[in-house]
């Protein structure tokens, strides 16, 4: 089975695409499933952005085991906001100029 290639991305768009994916609440897994990283990279960047304010979690009980729910802070919303922002400032520079 042939696997496709992996495009690179950097660490802010990884960022940005985690907190995309965990605005509504999300698990793990599904943040795994929407934003395309790593297992290892989900286990680095949700601490990370729960440390920094970016995300945060809760608690839920269910069938005796306790399931995090990640979802993205205000504080989240404003760095996706500007990202995409910050992204298209840089797709319009390289548009040739006439």
């Amino acid at each position: 089975m042939k696997s496709l290639p992996r495009e690179h991305r950097d660490r802010y768009e990884i960022t940005a695409e985690i907190l995309k994916s965990a605005v509504a609440g999300a698990l793990k897994l599904q943040i795994m499933f929407k934003a395309r990283p790593s297992s290892t990279q989900v286990e680095t960047y949700t601490a990370k952005l729960v440390e920094e304010g970016l995300l945060e979690f809760s608690s839920v009980k269910e069938h005796k085991r306790i399931k995090k729910i990640y979802k993205t802070t205000e504080k989240g919303k404003h760095f996706v906001k500007n990202y995409d922002l910050l992204k298209k400032l840089g797709e319009l520079e390289q548009l040739p100029f006439f």
